[in-house]
Parts: structure tokens; sequence; C-alpha cells
């Protein structure tokens, strides 16, 4: 599965008008220094009809941006497919905005500017919430949840050219589960936050979202 997986995402890269090299089991941007790669877990009591894929890019020498997604389906190609197809939603566009200055990802994203707490403007270019739905009418993302989060996060512009963000809600099964990583990194102060909003109960869904944020100087240096 990763070398088929690997195909589709040099495939869907290059509809982005972004030619790559294959070096290992790395894809590297011809015009940017950015590398991507693609790999499968398993774990055998998820069954086999469930895996993890996660996304790697490198950003720079030990610079390394981690998106995972849970996927199932019949077949390995369905899970490949499906996994691939909620990453260029959701993370891909944000990605090609902020690093590569790419206008068309810009056009699917919204770029805000962002003021933190010691008066810095950072650019931030956001995929916009990813809802996927199991079963009844769906979900939808509670109202001023993302007001809350946003001022989370001016208070962590303090430091670094460069931050990620991705907030993950899930209820599918049975309770909510609340995921938000900040760097890679666990940030339990925004899962607080969010698992504390009002969260429609009227359907088995889950609702993700993946803001990249970029420093004045370094977004001037990409561009």
């Amino acid at each position: 599965m990763p070398t088929d997986l690997q195909s589709l995402l040099r495939e869907a890269l290059r509809r982005h008008g972004h030619e790559s090299t294959v070096h290992d089991d790395w894809l590297l941007l011809r015009e940017e220094s950015l590398g991507f790669r693609v790999s499968v877990y398993r774990d055998v009591e998820w069954g086999p009809k469930v895996c993890q894929v996660d996304f790697e890019i490198l950003v720079k020498k030990e610079l390394v941006i981690v998106e995972s997604f849970g996927v199932a389906g019949a077949t390995d190609e369905e899970r490949a497919r499906s996994a691939l197809a909620r990453f260029c939603l959701n993370t891909l566009h944000p990605l090609l905005a902020g690093l590569c200055q790419d206008d068309d990802a810009l056009a699917h994203v919204e770029k805000e500017t962002w003021t933190s707490v010691d008066g810095v403007e950072w650019s931030v270019y956001l995929g916009g919430w990813l809802v996927t739905t199991y079963d009844g009418e769906g979900g939808s993302t509670p109202e001023g949840l993302f007001s809350e989060v946003q001022s989370l996060i001016e208070r962590r512009l303090t430091t670094g050219d460069l931050h990620w963000c991705r907030i993950f809600y899930d209820n599918a099964g049975g309770q909510d589960s609340v995921d938000v990583l900040w760097d890679n990194e666990p940030w339990p102060e925004a899962e607080e936050v969010v698992d504390g909003a009002e969260w429609r109960r009227d359907g088995r869904y889950s609702a993700r979202c993946f803001l990249l944020l970029r420093h004045p100087a370094s977004s001037a240096a990409a561009g």
C-alpha cells in the first residue's frame, strides 16, 4: 500500500503544479525545498479494514510536519484513496499556500492575519473544517469555537517562525474524542476548550481542521 499511495500522492502534487523526484521513500519537490513521505500503520485490534495513514512533510532539516488519518475501507486501494482525499481536502492547500506561496492553493484556503500577544502579525493559512459523516444528518462545528482557539494560539505565538495546529473531534465510538496538536505535540489546554464546545449529538461524525502559521520575516523570505 505505501508504494501505491506514494504514486497517488505524487500524482496529486502534479495536479497542483508541483513536480517531484523520488529519493528513498521521500517525494522531493523540484522547485521548493519540501519533501513528502507517506506510511501506513496497522494494529491487529483494529481489524483488517482499518489503518492509520501518516503524511510527513519535511520543511527543513529536523522540522517535519506530521498529519495522521484513520481510514476504513474494504480494500487497500479504497483506504489509500480515502486517506489521500482527506489529506488533500484538509491539509495540502494550507501547506502549499503557506510554504510555497502557491496561488492556486491560496484560492482554496482562508488567509488571515493574527496578532501575537507581543504585537507581531502572523500570516495564517486555514484549511477550513473537514466534516466526515458516518450516519444521521451529519455534524457541524460549534459556533464561536474557532475564535476561542485563535485566542489561545495568539498567546503561543511568541517564539519561532513557523507553527502548525491540527484540531480533531470524533464521536463515532459512542463518546466524544478530542485531539489537538501544536507542532505535532498534544496541546491539553486547547483540547479542553474543544471538548467543552457544543457539538451536535444527532449523528456520528468527525471534524478536523489544519492551519499553518508563519512569522512575517519567514513569509517574506519565502515570497
